[in-house]
């Protein structure tokens, strides 16, 4: 993914997205992505991409500098590369780590046994829904047991975005992983990935996680 550019210097602004209401977003995708494939005649084969665009409206607030309290048993993280999120707070356990791989950001607490990852992409030719298509191309030939969970376009504040589930059987003999990423898009046309992964034992707490994180996300403007 390409590098996002350097910012002007100067004060800058959180725009909280808040993409409050995501939750909803995210059922509302999965059931539009059956109640399309129950029309059509298709049965319940996870393999089977919904191609409909449900539009859902997000509410925003008003551009803060400071935010709220964050939910119990976070805290508030402000990332280098332009968002905010509120991050696990240790309770007896281990911090969650900042690493990068290129435009990869991750967030983990155990050397991405568990982890969230983040994306800030400039110029991305393709929406959402086909740039999750293509790495599916991808991912299909190089992790074993891959298996579609889910992958819908959707619509976020009337901008294009995708929501896609997969797991597959990991390639240290440990299990399968189970992940889930959103991709939406921001009026100036930046691209935010926002992904969840863990073990599929713990996918329920990695996925209630994963709905507060972008519940609460807000990017700079």
């Amino acid at each position: 993914m390409p590098v996002p550019p350097a910012r002007p210097a100067g004060r800058r602004r959180l725009r909280p997205l808040l993409l409050a209401g995501l939750a909803l977003l995210l059922v509302a995708a999965a059931a539009t992505a059956y109640v399309l494939r129950t029309h059509s005649g298709e049965d319940e084969d996870p393999d089977s991409a919904a191609t409909g665009s449900p539009a859902i409206t997000v509410p925003t607030t008003r551009p803060s500098d400071t935010p709220g309290p964050a939910p119990s048993g976070y805290g508030w993280k402000q990332d280098p590369a332009g968002f905010r999120f509120p991050m696990p707070v240790p309770a007896g356990g281990k911090a969650w780590v900042r690493t990068t791989d290129n435009n990869e950001i991750y967030y983990s607490p155990d050397n991405k046994v568990h982890y969230l990852q983040f994306a800030v992409t400039v110029g991305q030719p393709l929406t959402p829904l086909q740039h999750f298509q293509q790495m599916e191309e991808s991912i299909t030939k190089n992790r074993p047991a891959y298996r579609r969970e889910s992958l819908t376009g959707i619509k976020v504040n009337g901008q294009e975005a995708a929501v896609w589930e997969f797991s597959y059987q990991s390639l240290d003999g440990t299990g399968r992983r189970h992940l889930k990423e959103v991709e939406f898009r921001t009026e100036d046309g930046t691209s935010y990935d926002v992904l969840v992964a863990s073990p599929d034992k713990d996918w329920q707490d990695a996925l209630r996680r994963f709905t507060i994180v972008l519940n609460n996300f807000s990017v700079e403007g």
